[in-house]
């Protein structure tokens, strides 16, 4: 079950342990059965308790003790089955999973992080206390590095297939990632980070995602690539998804409302492209994506001039597919810049255009006319770019 589990014969200095009228002796019991028989899972709750507790006090090694308490949660616990479990059942399955926390050991990575996101979905299907849940919710928080997006939906998946994102669990499971994260390398912060995005994604897709629940998701995403140099393409992506997805119940505010958590001065150029063509957007976030596509471009060119100026580049410069000597670079500049000003008053044109409640008709014909004088005339038909999600510099 557990790879990292390695099966050795391990002896105490107690020779047996008393549990009531039963007496199992340590001095012959070999660790492969502790874990890998289904004995030691047949016993009662109270008795496999305290033999585990005697176990811990001598020494057992904390990953042999929590491959068998998963191995008794299974056993004990049926998701799978067909029909609600009694009351008896269920306060005994309770008991068991809130049992099981207490002895599970607090070292990082001793059982993966898909068991304890699995035994975390146990506890909230089972309605286990707050302690039991928080306990479960840290352990995965502190090695949510190794962590995949099918694991961090793990939790939500109900008996009946039903989804409910609680957000306030995700907060703190980043919570508990962030408080024990301590190394200076940032890759560990952007693998997390993208886990996120991924998130967002997937669960973009779902029709009854209402939309406060995904901008609480949009939120956590945001917080997450505070201060890291990586692009915000993932969040684009997600919200792209979710605007398509939920295109005939949302209103042009609510869309709006959506993309305003969404930095498009950290988007990539080819983010830039496809969102200036991205007739889900709204106008607003199509002239702001514009408009920081156009301010790359004019920095790239005054860039590359500077570095020709400077002798650091004696290979002829290249300008959109075509060879352009600096003279011809300068005056492509001035033409964007021109556009630049041009798109900035058609930015306040649209956005009195919006604030007044413009028709349809009306907006169709803004945005045909935006599009022919920034010469983005292809369709979303024949445009059909997928968005990196990853790119970091």
């Amino acid at each position: 079950m557990n790879q990292r589990v390695q099966c050795k014969n391990q002896t105490t200095g107690n020779d047996e342990i008393a549990l009531g009228a039963t007496k199992i002796t340590l001095g012959s019991l070999q660790l492969t059965w502790l874990y890998q028989s289904d004995d030691i899972t047949m016993l009662s709750l109270q008795l496999y308790g305290l033999l585990m507790s005697k176990m811990i006090q001598e020494g057992i090694r904390p990953d042999v003790i929590d491959a068998s308490l998963f191995r008794y949660t299974k056993r004990w616990i049926h998701e799978d089955e067909e029909g609600s479990p009694s009351t008896h059942e269920e306060n005994y399955q309770r008991e068991i999973i809130e049992t099981v926390e207490t002895l599970l050991s607090n070292q990082i990575e001793v059982l993966p992080c898909k068991l304890l996101f699995e035994m975390l979905r146990s506890a909230i299907l089972l309605e286990a206390s707050t302690k039991c849940r928080y306990g479960f919710e840290n352990r995965i928080g502190r090695q949510l590095i190794e962590a995949t997006v099918e694991d961090l939906l793990t939790p939500f998946q109900g008996y009946a297939c039903e989804v409910q994102y609680d957000t306030e669990c995700v907060k703190r499971i980043l919570k508990a990632f962030y408080s024990n994260y301590t190394c200076s390398d940032q890759s560990g912060l952007i693998k997390v980070a993208d886990l996120i995005d991924d998130f967002l994604t997937v669960v973009a897709k779902e029709f009854d995602l209402n939309k406060d629940t995904f901008m609480s998701l949009l939120k956590l995403s945001a917080a997450a690539s505070n201060d890291l140099h990586r692009t915000s393409d993932g969040m684009y992506h997600a919200i792209d998804v979710y605007l398509n997805k939920h295109k005939y119940h949302l209103t042009e505010s609510e869309r709006d409302e959506v993309c305003q958590l969404l930095d498009c001065n950290r988007m990539s150029s080819k983010a830039c492209r496809h969102a200036a063509q991205n007739e889900r957007l709204p106008l607003r976030m199509v002239v702001q994506t514009l408009f920081v596509g156009q301010l790359q471009l004019r920095d790239a060119i005054t860039s590359r001039i500077g570095d020709s100026e400077n002798g650091s580049q004696k290979e002829e410069m290249t300008l959109v597919g075509d060879g352009c000597n600096g003279e011809d670079a300068r005056m492509e500049m001035e033409k964007i810049d021109s556009k630049v000003m041009v798109l900035e008053k058609e930015c306040l044109l649209m956005k009195r255009h919006i604030e007044t409640g413009v028709g349809e008709k009306r907006r169709k014909g803004v945005w045909k006319k935006l599009k022919r004088k920034f010469g983005c005339v292809i369709s979303m038909t024949d445009c059909d770019c997928q968005v990196n999600k990853k790119v970091h510099p």
